[in-house]
């Protein structure tokens, strides 16, 4: 969390309703990928990851914005996929593909399970249920949950959820259950 976000790569509108709300809330605290190096325990990633970071948004597509909730001790965040890289069919407006919408979910879930259980960990098993079609080009609210810890084993789950403008009713639109290890009892 020292480091805030370290992209300016961005698919968010300027305007962007959602993201200035989580930007400026007192509870939220934004935070980027870090992992461990040869320098210190914790680097942040010069380009991103996979998912978060400069070449998930200008390569896949991506943008996925996690916060940690000191208030509800969660971590939360914002996704948008861009149309041209992430969907189905770039122009006919169908939906994000499942595999990046996975990539999305899979990332979150990690990030929740470092924070809360092992710093070094990395997914073992996880379903995904895609519910309703993810739209690109639409700020979409990301949550995690850690369900539970046994062992190696840290338990999470994720959703991403569509939230009506009018009312603020919010929609599941995609969820995953991960199953997480620590990996430094590997190293």
């Amino acid at each position: 969390m020292a480091t805030g976000w370290t992209s300016a790569a961005s698919l968010y509108p300027l305007d962007d309703r959602l993201l200035h709300d989580y930007v400026t809330s007192p509870h939220l605290k934004p935070f980027e990928k870090h992992l461990p190096n040869a320098r210190s325990p914790y680097e942040p990633l010069e380009n991103g990851g996979f998912v978060t970071g400069r070449e998930a948004v200008t390569q896949r597509g991506i943008d996925l914005r996690l916060f940690f909730d000191e208030s509800a001790r969660k971590v939360v965040g914002l996704v948008r996929f861009d149309e041209r890289n992430a969907s189905i069919g770039a122009g006919f407006g169908l939906s994000v593909h499942g595999g990046a919408i996975q990539t999305a979910l899979d990332e979150a879930t990690a990030e929740a399970g470092k924070m809360f259980a092992f710093p070094f960990l990395a997914t073992r098993k996880i379903s995904h249920e895609i519910r309703k079609p993810v739209p690109s080009e639409r700020t979409l609210v990301v949550k995690t949950a850690v369900t539970g810890i046994a062992g190696l084993r840290c338990f999470v789950s994720g959703e991403i959820c569509d939230v009506d403008d009018d009312n603020g009713t919010e929609v599941v639109l995609a969820s995953a259950e991960a199953e997480l290890v620590n990996m430094v009892y590997f190293l």
